[in-house]
């Protein structure tokens, strides 16, 4: 419960099942990146734009470290969320809402720091779509079918996680602990070592109290 699971699931499909290079997704992603930075700048700004984008999203994803490998995979699922969640407020509708609710929920199984994100995006949604989508019961249907579909994802990881240990998980679980402690302590970088023991904090020690 460390790390949400789909980096992790990504190397051991390449790995174990594929038996290929274990940073084999995490360089497609990169790839793909380009692609969803293109896109995002060719909306509305033409084809140069987007060229200008997908250099920027190549420069920082491809050939990446094994240690920036997760960022290479979170910037993907981050572009793609956006590309679709300028998709759905552009249209609206249900289908866009379905597909940019699924994005964000991916995304949220790489790293989570969109978790309260939806909810805004909705209410976002449901004003923004007076003029293409008629009727208020029909935009509000969408707007909360986009805050389940984003948040579906991470059921299958809660429960198993309520399984393993019995209580619940949604998110990643004492992985900030480093960055609340030397970011409380004054330090603009995390440090090499034991954040608890330098907080004096047992293992089992919540940080947030201290």
């Amino acid at each position: 419960s460390f790390a949400m699971p789909l980096p992790g699931m990504a190397l051991a499909w390449s790995k174990f099942h594929l038996g290929a290079d274990p940073l084999l997704p995490f360089r497609a992603a990169g790839l793909l990146a380009c692609l969803a930075a293109y896109a995002i700048g060719a909306r509305g700004g033409g084809r140069g734009r987007g060229a200008f984008f997908a250099l920027a999203a190549a420069l920082a994803a491809l050939g990446p470290a094994p240690s920036d490998a997760e960022q290479v995979f979170y910037a993907f699922s981050l572009l793609v969320f956006l590309l679709l969640e300028l998709v759905r407020l552009e249209r609206g509708g249900f289908a866009p809402a379905a597909v940019a609710g699924l994005a964000a929920g991916f995304s949220m199984l790489t790293r989570s720091p969109l978790f309260l994100f939806p909810p805004l995006a909705a209410v976002l949604g449901f004003f923004s779509a007076r003029g293409r989508v008629p009727g208020t019961g029909r935009r509000a249907a969408a707007a909360l079918l986009f805050l389940a579909c984003a948040y579906l994802p991470v059921v299958p990881w809660a429960r198993l996680n309520h399984h393993l240990f019995g209580r619940v998980i949604l998110f990643e679980e004492a992985r900030p602990a480093s960055n609340i402690i030397t970011g409380a302590k004054g330090l603009v970088f995390s440090i090499e070592g034991d954040a608890r023991a330098f907080a004096g904090l047992s293992r089992d020690e919540s940080v947030y109290p201290w």
